[in-house]
């Protein structure tokens, strides 16, 4: 996030650099942003187009479930894992200046609840979502739960 310090532009980009989140769908986050006059858009991988085997049933149970949580909690969301989001420039300026606590699979929890809890606009898009090239690094179970954690702590805050 760092790197955001520097944004001279509206509206940016965060996504996974493993190469499933297709660059082009980034289009459509941003173009929802304007669309909705939202803060934040989130790329919906359990919405839209996922090549058979990209996501493993485990972890699509996992993130189901994950999500429904961070929907009772905060707000309603279909992919709380996802790891293509598109910000503005204000939403930048806000998560810049909070304490992310959780540089693991646990930050997108964490800036959703954040945003959330701050009154940001968040809208989700379908998008596109490739099978891994490489073996994944999530570990389903524990990363599961320190996911679920922050979400309760994040509540709790």
């Amino acid at each position: 996030f760092k790197g955001f310090k520097h944004l001279e532009t509206e509206y940016a980009i965060m996504m996974d650099a493993d190469g499933t989140y297709p660059p082009e769908d980034s289009i459509k986050l941003i173009k929802l942003l304007k669309k909705e006059n939202a803060d934040v858009a989130l790329g919906s991988r359990l919405k839209g187009r996922r090549e058979d085997g990209a996501i493993s049933k485990t972890n699509l149970i996992g993130n189901f479930i994950l999500s429904l949580i961070a929907s009772i909690l905060y707000q309603k969301i279909s992919d709380v894992c996802t790891g293509h989001w598109a910000f503005t420039r204000r939403a930048i300026q806000y998560i810049l200046e909070e304490e992310l606590n959780y540089p693991g699979f646990e930050l997108e929890a964490e800036m959703f609840s954040k945003f959330s809890k701050a009154g940001f606009k968040i809208v989700e898009v379908p998008i596109s979502y490739k099978r891994r090239k490489t073996e994944p690094k999530l570990s389903s179970l524990k990363d599961g739960f320190k996911i679920f954690k922050t979400l309760i702590i994040e509540k709790i805050r």
